[in-house]
């Protein structure tokens, strides 16, 4: 269970809301981990490295009603769903660990897992349907990159996490 010290300076259990405020920073800052990790891979081969990246200029682009065209991609779009997605994982994550009254250890574990979990579904079991509306195939790198960058994301977060509990 994530704790707190009061306004009485006692220790206190903290309500799922505020835990979930907490995950939403935590995943905030692991967002930008992972994305500086993955900026190495986009230097270095454009965004059919960054299978992530694609995915959400394709959901950008579809919430904004426009026309995705996957040789002009909105990277900053992308990178901004990018940080959206990792700040609401990190909130949802905190919350559910909470509500389990998960520490230390296990919580740690629920967010290497469930950010495992997340790569498991998107991109990697839902890459058809992005790969139909880019045109081109994830390539094994990228979808590898992915899987890197979700390892990061989740061992940030299970730690950030994982230093509240008490």
């Amino acid at each position: 269970m994530v704790r707190f010290i009061n306004g009485r300076g006692t220790l206190a259990a903290m309500t799922p809301l505020n835990a979930g405020i907490v995950g939403a920073g935590v995943g905030l800052l692991a967002t930008a981990v992972m994305t500086l990790f993955e900026g190495v891979f986009w230097r270095r081969r454009g965004m059919e490295m960054v299978a992530e990246w694609r995915v959400n200029a394709v959901l950008s682009n579809a919430i904004r009603k426009r026309k995705h065209d996957p040789n002009q991609p909105d990277l900053k779009a992308a990178i901004g769903m990018h940080f959206v997605h990792g700040l609401l994982f990190g909130f949802a994550a905190a919350i559910i660990a909470e509500l389990l009254g998960l520490a230390g250890p296990l919580v740690f574990a629920w967010a290497i897992g469930s950010s495992l979990v997340v790569w498991a579904i998107v991109p990697y079991a839902t890459r058809g349907f992005f790969e139909e509306r880019e045109g081109a195939k994830f390539s094994r790198a990228s979808l590898e990159v992915s899987l890197l960058a979700h390892l990061i994301y989740g061992t940030l977060l299970g730690i950030g996490l994982a230093l509240l509990a008490v």
